[in-house]
């Protein structure tokens, strides 16, 4: 936040980015609030912010962040999604095929193994596993 308001309250605070490496700075918002999320920005990118404060006497000269903020991925925990999952005994008629699809999200994508008894189940002819990327995330 701005230390001084120069007698005026401050009414908005304008936050700018600038790509390393690039000359112009853009406007990313005009906000009411000292935190907000700037959005649309290039993963694995070096940035540099900077703030001004807007009262009635009109914009302050901008602080600036001494070093610049690399942008990297959101990471999320995984998550596993049972509630389309029978929770109730399944039968199958011997030879048949059964297909269970159990959405599981998670930034990065998660490593998914199956186990028994702390054991790794191992794909055979009978039995295997596929994971696959949903489509449209």
């Amino acid at each position: 936040p701005i230390l001084h308001d120069g007698g005026s309250r401050i009414v908005s605070y304008r936050v700018e980015a600038l790509e390393k490496g690039q000359q112009n700075w853009v406007k990313c918002a005009d906000v009411k609030t000292t935190h907000h999320v700037v959005r649309g920005l290039k993963e694995n990118f070096d940035y540099f912010f900077r703030v001004s404060a807007q009262n009635q006497a009109g914009l302050s000269d901008p602080k600036e962040l001494l070093l610049p903020v690399t942008i990297k991925e959101q990471l999320e925990p995984p998550e596993i999604d049972l509630k389309n999952f029978p929770n109730n005994t399944l039968y199958v008629r011997a030879g048949s095929n059964l297909k269970v699809d159990i959405p599981i999200s998670g930034k990065p994508l998660p490593k998914v193994t199956l186990s028994k008894e702390g054991i790794p189940v191992k794909s055979t002819l009978r039995f295997n596993t596929e994971t696959m990327a949903e489509i449209g995330r």
